[in-house]
């Protein structure tokens, strides 16, 4: 009989190549649109409705999400959140054939400086997992510091925007603070996510008038979204191997820390696994900011 944990591994990282193509495609459909910022809502969603690479993308995009729920239902967010950083590998190989694009010296050191603390955070994950109950969950979810950590998250999204908007996303780093913003809030979506996905492991015990399946469930939709709205126009604004991984990345160490410090998976891993999790960590930040120093000569638009 398969064991159905294992079953976590392969479905996130087919989800991570499906959401990465879905991103190279929107990034080569938004390529052809009229300026976001300078475009009606309404004209902006029927431009993107009716691009039929766009919807391509945004189909792909959308597999990501049961497959997410899957992964993170028989697995833990240390686990399957590093298991995600290989969508970086995905990501320069769909950019390479679909885009075009190429990287700089930094670029180059920077993305296998992100590539090899993914993957060092892999090994080091805690992979024995035990699932909680939800009403276990939604007691580490609603305790006082999880959710102050969550609303400073959210306020530092909340400025970041702020000012890419006052500067009319027309800044030297056009586009890094709203892929960090679309960043952290996909982490505090994917926070709901595993709450939400419980509901869904076998066996499966949706309740529908459970009102924290409604608000889990409601709130990853909802940030997911906007995550999602802001990335377009980033896919304006910037190369597709620069503000992916800088998304992608900020996916990655938030809920990590978020795990660590509320979710007690820090607690089953062993001393050498927490100092190799924490180095991995590290070179993934470094990478980040080499990439946004990157950026103030590498950027211009494909």
């Amino acid at each position: 009989m398969i064991n159905v944990s294992l079953l976590a591994i392969p479905i996130a990282l087919a989800g991570n190549a499906s959401v990465m193509l879905g991103y190279v495609l929107q990034k080569k459909a938004t390529e052809t649109m009229e300026p976001i910022e300078k475009t009606r809502i309404r004209k902006t969603i029927k431009n993107f409705f009716t691009n039929p690479v766009w919807l391509l993308g945004l189909l792909f995009t959308t597999f990501s999400v049961p497959a997410a729920i899957f992964a993170y239902s028989y697995g833990n967010i240390l686990l399957i959140a590093s298991i995600n950083g290989s969508g970086l590998v995905f990501l320069s190989i769909f950019s390479y054939l679909i885009l075009k694009e190429k990287m700089n010296v930094k670029e180059i050191v920077s993305f296998l400086l992100i590539i090899v603390g993914v993957v060092v955070s892999s090994f080091f994950s805690s992979q024995t997992y035990t699932q909680s109950s939800i009403d276990e969950f939604w007691n580490l979810y609603v305790y006082q510091p999880s959710v102050i950590f969550q609303l400073i998250l959210f306020f530092i999204a909340t400025i970041l925007l702020v000012f890419e908007i006052v500067v009319k996303f027309s800044s030297v780093y056009s586009g890094v603070p709203n892929t960090l913003t679309a960043g952290i809030l996909m982490s505090l979506a994917i926070i709901n996510m595993k709450g939400w996905s419980i509901y869904f492991s076998i066996p499966i015990s949706i309740d529908v008038t459970d009102f924290k399946f409604w608000l889990l469930g409601g709130l990853n939709m909802l940030l997911a979204n906007i995550a999602t709205i802001l990335m377009q126009i980033s896919y304006q604004k910037a190369k597709a191997i620069v503000i992916v991984p800088i998304y992608h990345s900020s996916v990655l160490i938030f809920p990590t820390i978020y795990a660590v410090l509320f979710l007690r998976e820090w607690e089953t891993m062993s001393f050498a696994n927490k100092m190799g999790l924490s180095f991995s960590l590290m070179l993934i930040v470094l990478g980040i900011l080499l990439l946004i120093v990157s950026k103030e000569k590498s950027q211009k638009k494909i």
